[in-house]
C-alpha cells in the first residue's frame, strides 16, 4: 500500500547544539531549544525536552501572543487556561469542587 500523500506530521530538525526547528504540515515554523535527558530505564539512551518553543513569523508570532496573552488573562481570573473552541463554555467553579 503506498504511502499517503497528505503530510500529517511535522518536520523536526534537532541541531547539535540542541536548537530545535518544527515545522508543521499548515507551513507554521517554530523554533526553540532541546534540554536532553538520560532515560532511567535505558543505559545509553536519551530523551529530549523541547522549550523555549517561539513561532517565526509576523502572522504566527500574533498569534502566539494572543494565546499567551489569553493564557495570562485566564489564569487571573483563576481558570486554568482560554477557552482555544468558541463553543465549549468552561466548567463553573461549583461544578468542580
Amino acid at each position: 500500500m503506498a504511502a499517503p500523500t497528505e503530510k500529517t506530521l511535522p518536520d523536526i530538525t534537532i541541531f547539535p547544539n540542541l536548537n530545535v526547528i518544527i515545522r508543521t504540515p499548515a507551513g507554521r515554523e517554530y523554533r526553540g531549544e532541546a534540554i536532553e535527558h538520560n532515560s532511567r530505564d535505558i543505559a545509553g539512551e536519551h530523551w529530549y525536552q523541547v522549550v523555549k518553543l517561539n513561532p517565526v513569523g509576523k502572522d504566527n508570532q500574533r498569534e502566539n501572543a494572543v494565546l499567551r496573552q489569553e493564557f495570562q488573562a485566564a489564569q487571573r481570573h483563576g481558570n486554568g487556561g482560554p477557552l482555544i473552541f468558541p463553543n465549549v463554555q468552561a466548567p463553573s467553579r461549583s461544578s468542580l469542587i
